[in-house]
């Protein structure tokens, strides 16, 4: 299990800093009028085991791109870890993107997943 929080000073040794960035062809998609939530899953690199999957409200995340969310990983979290993340406005996925994270459990780990969109 991991665990997604909305946390820019997230410190613990083994943490990881998920920074978000979604761009359109007009530049930063913008929040709520271009996404209004971003689902955010952690998995086995495979993809085969969904460890956790939070949807958080824009609105409460932030009102510009890019974010960063704190994730602390829970006692199933392997050293590997698959990042996907879904931009969404209403039911609708504007866009998504993944990347995968190295923990390491004596550090913070910072990872990048972008998102692009026509």
């Amino acid at each position: 299990m991991l665990v997604l929080v909305l946390s820019a000073g997230c410190t613990a040794k083994g943490a990881v800093l998920l920074t978000i960035d979604a761009n359109g062809p007009n530049g930063r998609l913008r929040i709520p009028e271009e996404v209004d939530a971003l689902v955010v899953s952690g998995a086995l690199p495979d993809g085969t085991s969904v460890l956790d999957e939070v949807t958080f409200d824009m609105a409460l995340v932030g009102k510009t791109f890019p974010v960063t969310l704190g994730v602390d990983p829970g006692p199933r979290t392997g050293s590997r870890v698959r990042f996907r993340v879904a931009a969404r406005r209403g039911q609708a996925e504007v866009t998504s993107g993944s990347a995968d994270a190295q923990i390491d459990p004596r550090q913070v780990t910072t990872v990048s997943v972008q998102l692009v969109t026509d």
